[in-house]
C-alpha cells in the first residue's frame, strides 16, 4: 500500500457552526443539526451539500451526514466542499474510526477539541480510491444496517408480545372458559366473574423511602447503603457492593430495611416501574424517597402486583392517575387507594408463576437479538476501519 500518512489538519478544516438566532421562528426548508443530529428547521443554511457535521459539545465526536444544505449549530463543526479537497463520503467514514467521541476538556467544558482532532494521523489514498472506498462502504454498510433495523423491529415485536401476554393474563386469568364481567375499572376492562374489586391498601403494606440525608442529625445516626429509582429496572434490581450511602437512624433502618422478595416501585420518574429484589441486599440497605417498599398482607402476592402495575403502565393509567402533564408523583395515598380487581391468592400465585416462565422465554429471545445487534454493529465498525486503512481491496 502506497498511501500517504498525514495529520487530519491537512485533510480537512473543521468549520465552526453558528448560533441559531432566538428571535426568529424555527421554520423553513433547512434542517438544523446539533451534535446528536437534526432537531429543528430553519429558513437558511450555513453549509453546502453534501456536508459532514461533527459534534463539538454534548454528543461530541458524533459524525452525521446530510445530502442537503443545512444549518450547523454552534455545538458542531462542519466539513463541506469549501473546507476539504478530498472525497466527502470517504472522509465521513474515516472520521468514524478516529474515536472523536473520547473528547477533551476545552474551556473546562467536556467536548471535542479541534486541535486534538487535527493532530490525529490518517492514511490518505488517492482520490479515485477514496471514491471506491466510499462506494464499497455505502453498499456494504447498507446491508448491515438493513439487518440491524430488522433485528430492532423484532425487538419491538417481542416487547409488544410481552405486553400483550401480561395484559391478557392479569385481566383474564389462566382459564379461557371462566365467566366474565365488566370490572368497572377503565384500565382493566372485563375480568373473571369471581375476582373481587378492592383497594391496594387492603392487600399490601406500602412504605415510602427516606429523604436523602448527607450528614448525621444525631449520635445514633449511621451511614447505610440505599437504593434509588435508577436501581429499579423493569425486570430486575441493579444492586452491587458499591451502593450510595446516606445517614439514617435505627428506627428508619428498621422500617426501611429491604430484604429478598420485597417489591420496589418507583414513586417518580417512570412512575410505577417495579421489580422484586431477587438476591440478598447488603446489610442495613434502605430505600430513598423516590421508591416505595411494598410487602404483601395475607391476601396479596407482590409478584402478581408487579405484573398488574406493568399492565397499568402499558395502558398509561398511572400517567392519568398521577397527572403526568405536571411533575408526576405516585404518592402513597394514590398508590394505596388504587382500585384493582384481585383473584384469590392461589390464583394470583399461579398467574405470577405462569408469567415468570413465559416472560423469561421472551426475555431470552430479546437478549439473543440484542447480542446479534451488538455483533452487527461491531462488524460494521470493523468493516469501516479495514476499508479506510487499506486492509480491504476496493476497485476504483
Amino acid at each position: 500500500m502506497t498511501w500517504l500518512q498525514a495529520k487530519l489538519k491537512y485533510v480537512a478544516h473543521f468549520a465552526y457552526g453558528d448560533a441559531l438566532p432566538k428571535d426568529q421562528e424555527r421554520e423553513g426548508d433547512f434542517k438544523v443539526f446539533g451534535s446528536n443530529g437534526a432537531y429543528d428547521n430553519y429558513g437558511r443554511a450555513n453549509t453546502q451539500a453534501p456536508v459532514i457535521i461533527v459534534g463539538r459539545k454534548g454528543s461530541y465526536g458524533k459524525v452525521n451526514w446530510s445530502d442537503h444544505p443545512c444549518f450547523a449549530s454552534d455545538t458542531t463543526f462542519f466539513i463541506d466542499a469549501t473546507t476539504t479537497h478530498h472525497h466527502l463520503r470517504w472522509l465521513f467514514y474515516l472520521l468514524q474510526t478516529l474515536n472523536l467521541d473520547q473528547g477533551t476538556d476545552e474551556a473546562a467544558v467536556p467536548g471535542l477539541s479541534r486541535d486534538d482532532a487535527y493532530a490525529k494521523k490518517v492514511f490518505i489514498p488517492p482520490l479515485g480510491e477514496q471514491k471506491a472506498i466510499a462506494h464499497y462502504l455505502d453498499k456494504e454498510t447498507a446491508k448491515i444496517d438493513q439487518l440491524i433495523e430488522a433485528k430492532k423491529r423484532l425487538l419491538q415485536l417481542l416487547d409488544e408480545k410481552r405486553r400483550a401476554l401480561i395484559t391478557h393474563t392479569v385481566t383474564r386469568g389462566l382459564n379461557p372458559d371462566v365467566p366474565m364481567r365488566d370490572s368497572g375499572v377503565e384500565w382493566i376492562g372485563k375480568i373473571p366473574k369471581h375476582w373481587k374489586c378492592s383497594k391496594i391498601k387492603h392487600h399490601y403494606e406500602i412504605t415510602l423511602g427516606k429523604m436523602l440525608q448527607n450528614e448525621p442529625h444525631s449520635l445514633e445516626d449511621v451511614e447505610v447503603p440505599y437504593l434509588k429509582s435508577q436501581h429499579v429496572q423493569s425486570d430486575r434490581i441493579l444492586m452491587d457492593n458499591e451502593l450510595p450511602q446516606m445517614w439514617a437512624n435505627p428506627w428508619e433502618i428498621a422500617n426501611l430495611n429491604v430484604i429478598k422478595g420485597d417489591l420496589l416501585v418507583c414513586e417518580g420518574g417512570e412512575i410505577g416501574r417495579s421489580a422484586i429484589i431477587s438476591s440478598k441486599p447488603p446489610d442495613n440497605c434502605i430505600i430513598q424517597n423516590a421508591l416505595h417498599l411494598v410487602r404483601p398482607k395475607p391476601t396479596g402476592d407482590v409478584n402478581f402486583l408487579k405484573y398488574l402495575l406493568n399492565h397499568a403502565i402499558s395502558q398509561r393509567w398511572l400517567d392519568v392517575l398521577c397527572n403526568k402533564a405536571t411533575i408526576a408523583h405516585f404518592t402513597v395515598e394514590k398508590f394505596s387507594q388504587m382500585s384493582i380487581e384481585l383473584p384469590p391468592l392461589s390464583e394470583q400465585k399461579a398467574i405470577a408463576n405462569y408469567l415468570d416462565k413465559e416472560t423469561a422465554k421472551i426475555n431470552q429471545l430479546r437478549s439473543a437479538v440484542r447480542d446479534t445487534i451488538t455483533l452487527l454493529q461491531e462488524r460494521r465498525t470493523s468493516l469501516i476501519t479495514a476499508a479506510v486503512t487499506g486492509q480491504i481491496q476496493t476497485k476504483e
